[in-house]
């Protein structure tokens, strides 16, 4: 009975010693793992102090926010100064007439064949026609005569002399027509108006 009693306080010792160093690991697994959370909980809480402190401390600031877009920037400095042409001109009519509009205005650009001055063009209108009708009435002559002619009835000189009178009113319509066209006074190349108020006559070349 003795002896039973001692080999069982063996055996007891021979497992207690086989598995001791893995109950030894297995307590120091546990306290690792129960120190690591202890640290991690400590970290945690230093850092939502420490969060709170500067939230505490610094007051939230507004900020107004701008879209940024590349532009080119210019320097503008905005001087007394008095423009003066580089070259005056002279506008000159060739008929005569009376200024009824002058279309351009100061420190105007203005393109070549624009008008720049019109004339009063009424006088020259029915010379024209007046021109004109005698013009109209010198044909008819002038087919009238020439059937004559054809047939021995009217002289030669009669046709002569018609035949000059066309071309007489021939000349006289188109220095008409030119003089109409000419109370248009308009620019001949690209100029920059300076003074448009000016009534004394211009010449341009």
């Amino acid at each position: 009975m003795g002896q039973l009693k001692l080999n069982m306080k063996i055996r007891i010792l021979r497992w207690i010693w086989e598995y001791f160093p893995w109950f030894l690991v297995i307590v120091l697994l546990v306290l690792a793992s129960n120190i690591g959370i202890m640290l991690f909980v400590k970290k945690q809480r230093l850092e939502d102090e420490k969060r709170n402190a500067i939230k505490e401390e610094s007051a939230p600031v507004k900020v107004i926010t701008m879209l940024v877009e590349p532009r080119e920037l210019k320097d503008k400095i905005n001087l007394p100064a008095v423009i003066e042409s580089f070259e005056n001109l002279w506008v000159k009519s060739e008929v005569s007439g009376q200024v009824v509009d002058i279309p351009v205005k100061e420190g105007q650009f203005v393109k070549k064949g624009q008008l720049l001055v019109k004339l009063e063009e009424r006088d020259y209108e029915l010379r024209l026609e007046s021109i004109e009708a005698n013009y109209n009435l010198a044909l008819l002559d002038h087919e009238r005569i020439s059937n004559l002619s054809e047939k021995g009835i009217a002289a030669v000189s009669d046709l002569d002399k018609i035949n000059a009178q066309l071309k007489t009113l021939k000349s006289q319509l188109n220095e008409a027509k030119l003089a109409l066209e000419r109370t248009n006074i308009k620019a001949l190349y690209l100029i920059l108006v300076i003074c448009s108020d000016k009534t004394e006559p211009a010449s341009l070349s």
